[in-house]
């Protein structure tokens, strides 16, 4: 009796430890889920269940992006699956706060489906899926960026001046076509053959040929001549000339041919006033762009700039464009639309006292690879010379990079009055930073800009003490320097910029 009592309570004991067991293991189920209120709620996951469900809810692994967004000027371009809904800082008020980490709200849906798995006894593990592993990757990279200085570290951007309209660029009386020929110089004067007709407009290294009639003597072809003087290869072959200038200008014109000189009757010489003609001739004028190779970048890709116009004086305006010195953000201001626009349209700088210096990609390496360092992970903009300090993206030096170093030299050389710095991105509106808050020729250069675009302008407080920086270096030597962010790192904002452009074109600044 007793016997088959402790035979009956022992069963029972047995089925009411089960009971307390399977109690616990709910509870824990509900703890797991718990854990999942610091899922980003707009990535996606692997759910796996591989391990026995453990009592303690601190043992369960929730392994999920943290969902931080930081500061915009960090952000990269986002891959095609983020393209969609890329990280943003907050819109731009008066003042606007740098964005902080914030942690998303629970993700209730994904709660709910995984209480509906049924895996109740065993460990829930939440991996990331690979787009996942990238954007934590890339968070964490942005938060270590902040802690070593990578971009402005303040706490505010103050809008010091917004524009209230766009200020539209005049027209332009000028004719669209830089080729005008007079119906009777179609031909050349005195040749009877060329390869390019009279008030062509020309490359810088174009041959130009010359055919002279066939019962001219030959002997003249070796006093062909050019004005303005300038040194010339002549070969010859038979009634044929080909002539290649040695150093042409940019937008200048020539004039090419064989002189003759009048010749005096000798009883009429007290009348007579001896000069030279043109016996042939042909006009033309050579193009206002010209490009060179400045250098390589650290994995050899090539860097290119490209000079438009020519200054006459002394007093000529000088105008520096840089872009992609972060290379993700390469199509801010488009500016190889610009050299495009310009070269189609001579006229807008042709015969002004006004050149045009325009790098449109100074970070090739970082183009290639859609990232904002190049290739030895130096953030360019750190690597000035202006209160370089060290930092993990300032490089080993000032100019360590080669990338900078062509940008420090060919700015030197050139010696602007005013440049322009592209970046990317600053939604909704851009915005424009001056590489020195108190020289008073950028703050007036920076409102004009506002004026044509719409970005407003701001500041950092104490962005000038920012190391390594770009404008804050160009300021250093009486350049007036902008940063011009674009709203996004997708967007080019050819409209705002293009009323700019055009204004720097026509107007006298």
């Amino acid at each position: 009796m007793f016997g088959t009592s402790f035979h009956l309570i022992g069963k029972f004991g047995i089925a009411m430890s089960m009971l307390v067991a399977l109690i616990s293991g709910f509870s824990t189920w509900d703890n797991a889920n718990s854990g999942m209120d610091a899922i980003n709620n707009d990535q996606e996951y692997i759910v796996s269940a591989n391990a026995p469900l453990l009592p303690d809810d601190s043992n369960t692994k929730i392994l999920a992006d943290s969902g931080q967004q930081t500061s915009d000027v960090d952000t990269e371009i986002p891959t095609p699956n983020e393209a969609a809904t890329p990280k943003l800082p907050p819109t731009i008020a008066k003042t606007v706060e740098k964005p902080t980490s914030e942690t998303p709200d629970s993700n209730k849906n994904t709660q709910n489906n995984l209480e509906n798995t049924d895996v109740a006894q065993e460990e829930i593990s939440v991996e990331p899926t690979k787009e996942a592993d990238i954007s934590a990757e890339e968070d964490a990279k942005d938060d270590h960026d902040h802690k070593d200085k990578e971009e402005h570290d303040h706490d505010e951007v103050i809008i010091a001046y917004t524009p209230t309209t766009i200020t539209p660029v005049a027209e332009s009386s000028a004719p669209l076509n830089t080729l005008e020929l007079n119906e009777n110089q179609v031909q050349p004067f005195g040749f009877s053959e060329s390869n390019i007709v009279n008030g062509q407009t020309i490359n810088l290294n174009q041959v130009v040929n010359v055919t002279i009639p066939p019962k001219a003597n030959t002997a003249v072809l070796d006093h062909i001549v050019i004005e303005p003087a300038t040194p010339i290869n002549v070969s010859t072959n038979r009634r044929n000339a080909s002539v290649s200038l040695q150093n042409p200008q940019r937008d200048q014109n020539y004039t090419i041919g064989i002189k003759a000189q009048s010749v005096c009757v000798p009883d009429m010489e007290s009348e007579c006033n001896a000069k030279e003609t043109w016996a042939y001739k042909l006009d033309f004028k050579t193009t206002v762009l010209e490009e060179f190779l400045l250098g390589k970048s650290v994995e050899n890709r090539d860097i290119w700039g490209y000079k438009l116009g020519r200054c006459r004086t002394s007093n000529c305006t000088k105008i520096m464009m840089t872009g992609a010195i972060h290379g993700s953000e390469y199509r801010s201001g488009d500016l190889p639309q610009l050299i495009s626009y310009i070269n189609n349209n001579q006229h807008e700088i042709s015969g002004q006292d006004k050149e045009f210096y325009i790098i449109p990609v100074t970070n090739p390496d970082g183009k290639e690879r859609n990232i904002r360092y190049n290739a030895r992970g130096v953030n360019l903009n750190r690597n000035f010379s202006s209160l370089w300090e060290p930092c993990a993206q300032c490089g080993s030096a000032a100019y360590s990079e080669p990338e900078s170093l062509i940008v420090k030299n060919e700015t030197y050389s050139f010696m602007p009055k005013y440049l322009l710095s592209y970046h990317a991105q600053w939604p909704p509106n851009g915005i424009i930073f001056r590489g020195n808050d108190n020289n008073q020729r950028t703050i007036d250069f920076a409102n004009y800009v506002a004026d044509r675009t719409g970005y407003p302008v701001g500041y950092f407080p104490d962005f000038d003490n920012v190391p390594g920086d770009q404008t804050v270096w160009a300021e250093t030597y009486g350049i007036s320097s902008l940063i011009i962010e674009a709203t996004r790192v997708e967007n080019t904002d050819w409209d705002k910029n293009f009323n700019l452009y055009l204004s720097l074109l026509r107007e006298n600044i």
